[in-house]
């Protein structure tokens, strides 16, 4: 390889996580380093059909499976993607998290819910509603927290009450019900056991394997008409999706990659009724025929996908 980034060239669902899994036969490290539980790549073997929303589908080929400090993380959906691994035979130590990602709280999701829904019908930008925009937003106002944040029993003690009573804060000044601040906290606490044998310092893990002559394969998670600079702002996602996201979402140097490959499909797609411009979209009998045949239905959401 030896560092190899796979991403979307157009706005999604191009078949991606496809080339990702065949690229991780030869892969000691499969990379997400962006996005979010917001995007999926679908994998079938045989006859066993896998959506993956936060774990590296380089995992499902033995490949070592790193969740990079780029990804805004959902523990409980970690949680429901370990255990349908290891159902399937696949080990959960095979998956690596940073201790610089910082966790989805339990506002995030009814915050950014709450945020779309009160913009007007030009700028709602149909979010998943999975509160990847506002735990990204809450990372560079200084209001994040971090996995390493969640291990601190200390950081723990002194952050994590403060930041569910903003949050709740914010919910009430948009006409939200507040969350339950000790069931909130409970369920964060939970997240520790979860986290604690899964978290390292992911950037010194990469530039070893690198040194060492690894091969090392980083999975984009979306395409790049969603990049939050240079997609169709502000109908994009929260985070740069191409390689331009690698050096700040991994740890990696920039010169680290070797082979950049950009995926794309015969046709567009773009997820969502009208947020975000298309200009070549079918509406017609072609438009519906390309949804039917290709099954464009989003991973994540199940919402259909515009086609043209």
């Amino acid at each position: 390889m030896p560092v190899t980034c796979v991403f979307g060239a157009q706005w999604g669902d191009e078949g991606k996580g496809k080339v990702v899994d065949f690229l991780a036969r030869d892969a000691d490290y499969v990379v997400r380093f962006q996005g979010g539980s917001n995007a999926g790549h679908t994998i079938t073997i045989g006859d066993d059909r896998f959506a993956l929303r936060l774990t590296p589908s380089g995992v499902l080929q033995g490949a070592v499976g790193v969740i990079a400090n780029g990804v805004v993380l959902d523990p409980p959906v970690l949680r429901d993607e370990l255990l349908m691994l290891e159902a399937n035979g696949i080990a959960r130590d095979l998956v690596r998290v940073s201790d610089r990602s910082h966790l989805v709280l339990p506002f995030h999701g009814p915050l950014d819910r709450a945020l779309d829904a009160s913009r007007n019908d030009l700028w709602r930008n149909n979010t998943t509603g999975r509160g990847i925009s506002t735990c990204a937003a809450d990372k560079v106002r200084y209001e994040g927290f971090r996995v390493a944040d969640l291990l601190s029993e200390r950081v723990r003690a002194e952050r994590l009450s403060y930041l569910l009573e903003r949050g709740n804060a914010q919910l009430q000044a948009l006409g939200e019900a507040p969350l339950d601040v000790a069931a909130a906290t409970a369920e964060v606490e939970s997240w520790v056991d979860l986290l604690r044998p899964l978290a390292e310092d992911t950037g010194r893990l990469l530039r070893d394997a690198r040194a060492a002559g690894k091969n090392i394969l980083l999975e984009g998670a979306q395409a790049a008409l969603l990049d939050v600079d240079f997609g169709t702002y502000p109908f994009v996602t929260s985070s740069n999706t191409g390689a331009n996201g690698i050096a700040s979402g991994t740890g990696l140097p920039p010169r680290a990659v070797d082979r950049i490959v950009a995926v794309a499909k015969a046709y567009m797609t773009r997820v969502g009724s009208d947020a975000g411009p298309f200009p070549t979209r079918e509406t017609g009998e072609i438009g519906e025929r390309l949804q039917e045949r290709g099954k464009e239905f989003g991973t994540v959401t199940g919402r259909p996908r515009r086609c043209g």
